[in-house]
């Protein structure tokens, strides 16, 4: 997980991380998404409220989480896709900021 981030990283944003943390990223990222498929919104919400808060980023991504959380069938299958898309583009960008 930590090349592909590592990939996209240089690919899209032409930047390279040398301090090795994109395994522990990679491995934050995997346990998020297993919690998302899980249905595990609320608790997905708490950990994303609580890394928002230790890193002072400004808003939140809970919001995506909770409409989710909130009615899961009303969206089509492309549109869930690309909220979960969403959320782990969030993820990573508060996981690289700590």
């Amino acid at each position: 997980m930590g090349e592909w981030i590592s990939e996209l990283l240089n690919q899209e944003f032409d930047t390279f991380v040398e301090d090795g943390s994109l395994e522990e990223v990679g491995n934050e990222l995997v346990q998020y998404w297993k919690m998302w498929n899980r249905k595990e919104f609320e608790a997905l919400a708490d950990l994303l409220d609580k890394l928002a808060a230790e890193t002072k980023a400004i808003g939140s991504v809970t919001s995506m989480c909770q409409a989710q959380s909130a009615d899961p069938d009303s969206s089509s299958e492309e549109s869930a896709d690309e909220v979960h898309m969403e959320l782990m583009i969030s993820c990573l960008t508060l996981l690289l900021l700590t």
